[in-house]
């Protein structure tokens, strides 16, 4: 296996994880309020992604983050909230920082 393959495999050290959710109508409280507590549940969710993917390094756990982040503005009421933004920080397993970020815009499911 060549360096660059045994790279591909080491999770991302030391990560943080932001999420911006952003409210349809900032100054509407539901909103407001919808938002908050999505924000919540993508920062849990995706952290619990990011420890369990740690097995398949850093490619994996970065894809997970993806998939979550889709999921949420997906499976959220895109009245109330507008985009979904997460960033993970890490480190690579050369030490070197990285940070990734993935944005997704709520849509009305179409049926």
């Amino acid at each position: 296996m060549s360096d660059q393959e045994n790279e591909a495999e080491k999770p991302l050290q030391d990560t943080e994880v932001e999420v911006f959710v952003m409210p349809k109508d900032p100054d509407n409280p539901d909103h407001d309020e919808a938002a908050d507590k999505l924000d919540e549940k993508v920062t849990e969710r995706v952290k619990e992604a990011i420890e369990k993917n740690a097995p398949g390094g850093k490619s994996k756990q970065l894809k997970a983050v993806e998939e979550e982040a889709k999921k949420a503005a997906r499976d959220t009421d895109p009245d109330k909230i507008g985009e979904v933004e997460v960033t993970v920080h890490g480190k690579d397993g050369d030490g070197d920082s990285i940070s990734h970020t993935v944005t997704c815009p709520t849509e009305k499911p179409t049926e």
